[in-house]
């Protein structure tokens, strides 16, 4: 294992007796000669696990000289150890130490929606050029990252990274160990509030991928947001997408269709199905354009990589219960990509009702009751039919609902319940809309409707 030079680690007179085969944070999952960082969590502290790691096959440990002083007999006397003085701060570093002796491009995503498909839309553009090392899952914070970077394989032409926040100064840190070449923000939106003041401290600190880039990194700039816009005018490397303005990657939505997914179209490009439905998976799909054109992937086979993206269960997925079609978007929500969520089920094609099976918006601190009755005044505005709701803040979107004139608004203590009331109120060829925050799981009321079915 090469020192990165500035960290403080220094190894026992026990030497490395296997060929280091990756790094791991997880004694559990540890692969034979890996070496095992032993991180400090909120629920776990990692040293506690260090005989585990050795067990398993670890080929040493990184660990905190604080925690060794006060437990040296707790670790095996044979196991080759690196003493650090924060085994986090050497996870970044080491990874930083890692990614510098590759000069292969880095593509850091972030943004308040839609970063993972990025990602992965970017990913199937990118592989028509060269392979691709990617952000497993949605490990995209301070310990995914690093990470990320670490298990990149020697072969790989292409890293992208997916890069989340949220707290205050993350972002910089995150550009400190990954240095990315391009930075991509999808959009800025309500999201993590507990910890940013407001939409403008979200937008600064996450316009701090476009300003601690590598040097002569290239940002790619939603015209389409107007944050990202203001934040871009003194960029001199960048490239553009929008729907809206002349940009470098200038997309059309055709229509949206109920049984399909949505027609788009851009630079001229013959108009193509895109297999998942929504505005925001349109945007995506011009981010991840905008990408491919940075590394001169051919137009049409930028195309023709979009189109074969078929999307994530709970992602504005569709799927099928009793004769009614289902926009499963059970993923996440927040304010910007509930708004997303309604305006794509009134804009898809259907004969029959429009209803919207909606679960709390988590982690919006002081801002959560108005963004839940702003949901139930979207909800009326655009004439959808009904409004079935789980959740202590979704009350406040039945309230609004009801006096936008929404007869069908009720809110539910009990997920059962809701399914039974959903199943009853709905018939073939109509249209439900399901969306809540990851940890109102807001997927149960899809599996209930599946399981009365059978």
């Amino acid at each position: 294992m090469s020192n990165p030079g500035d960290i403080d680690a220094v190894i026992t007179e026990h030497p490395l007796s296997t060929v280091i085969s990756g790094i791991s944070i997880d004694s559990r999952t540890v692969n034979t000669g890996e070496i095992y960082v032993a991180i400090r969590g909120e629920k776990f502290d990692g040293h506690d696990f260090i005989a585990d790691a050795a067990r398993k096959g670890a080929s040493a440990a990184v660990i905190s000289k604080t925690w060794y002083t006060d437990n040296e007999s707790s670790v095996p006397s044979d196991f080759p150890l690196f003493l650090t003085l924060d085994t986090l701060l050497f996870l970044g570093q080491y990874a930083n130490y890692h990614r510098k002796q590759r000069s292969r491009p880095v593509i850091g995503i972030t943004g308040s929606n839609g970063k993972t498909s990025v990602k992965e839309m970017a990913s199937l553009v990118i592989s028509k050029i060269g392979d691709v090392h990617k952000t497993a899952g949605n490990l995209n914070n301070h310990l995914g990252v690093p990470l990320t970077l670490l298990r990149t394989p020697e072969d790989t032409e292409y890293t992208l990274l997916e890069m989340g926040i949220n707290h205050p100064g993350e972002m910089t840190y995150l550009c400190s160990i990954a240095e990315p070449d391009v930075g991509l923000i999808t959009n800025i939106a309500l999201s993590h509030t507990e910890f940013f003041a407001d939409i403008d401290m979200i937008a600064s600190s996450k316009g701090e991928l476009f300003s601690h880039m590598a040097v002569g990194g290239t940002a790619i700039v939603n015209l389409d947001d107007v944050r990202i816009d203001t934040m871009s005018k003194n960029i001199e490397n960048k490239l553009t997408f929008s729907f809206h303005y002349d940009a470098d990657i200038q997309g059309r939505i055709v229509e949206s269709e109920k049984g399909s997914g949505t027609v788009l179209e851009f630079n001229g490009c013959e108009p193509f199905m895109l297999q998942t439905l929504g505005r925001n998976m349109a945007s995506s799909a011009l981010a991840a354009a905008a990408i491919g054109l940075k590394y001169a992937v051919p137009i049409p086979e930028i195309r023709e990589a979009l189109a074969s993206y078929k999307g994530f269960k709970g992602r504005m997925s569709k799927t099928e219960a009793a004769g009614r079609t289902i926009i499963d978007d059970s993923y996440n929500a927040n304010p910007a990509s509930v708004e997303m969520a309604l305006k794509t089920l009134s804009d898809l094609q259907s004969d029959g009702k429009r209803v919207v099976v909606f679960g709390d918006m988590l982690e919006l601190g002081r801002f959560s009751k108005q963004e839940h009755r702003n949901v139930g005044s979207l909800i009326s505005e655009l004439k959808l039919d009904a409004l079935f709701a789980f959740g202590t803040e979704s009350i406040f979107t039945v309230e609004e609902a009801k006096k936008g004139g929404v007869t069908e608004a009720i809110h539910f203590v009990n997920k059962k319940e809701l399914t039974e009331h959903l199943m009853n109120f709905t018939d073939k060829e109509d249209l439900i809309l399901v969306k809540g925050s990851r940890g109102m799981a807001m997927e149960d009321v899809i599996e209930f409707m599946k399981s009365e079915v059978n």
